[in-house]
């Protein structure tokens, strides 16, 4: 969920490994307070996406940023620290840690 006054803001992203052309050509925005869900097979780029938009991972073309910004993730990662979270599938999940720690 987006809380707070901002929103997320997908501009045309594209993220590819080597040949593997990831996500191409995404943009989608999330207003404050909704909830939205990526549906899709396995390998649709769900989870590459997630990780963009966490700033996790850079994208090769596009842009991610809130709407109260002007800098996006796409330009400085760590002003946007702690604004999104992303768990990832069960088997990447340490089993010795909680969802909190």
């Amino acid at each position: 969920m987006i809380t707070g006054q901002q929103g997320l803001h997908v501009e045309e992203v594209s993220r590819s490994f080597g040949q593997i052309e990831a996500v191409r050509d995404v943009s989608l925005s999330i207003p404050p307070g909704e909830i939205h869900c990526l549906l899709g097979p396995s390998g649709s780029g769900k989870s590459t996406l997630l990780r963009l938009m966490a700033g996790l991972i850079q994208p090769l073309e596009g842009r991610i940023k809130w709407s109260d910004s002007d800098a996006g993730i796409t330009d400085d990662p760590d002003l946007h620290y702690g604004r999104t979270h992303y768990v990832g599938h069960a088997d990447a999940v340490k089993p010795v840690l909680t969802v909190t720690e």
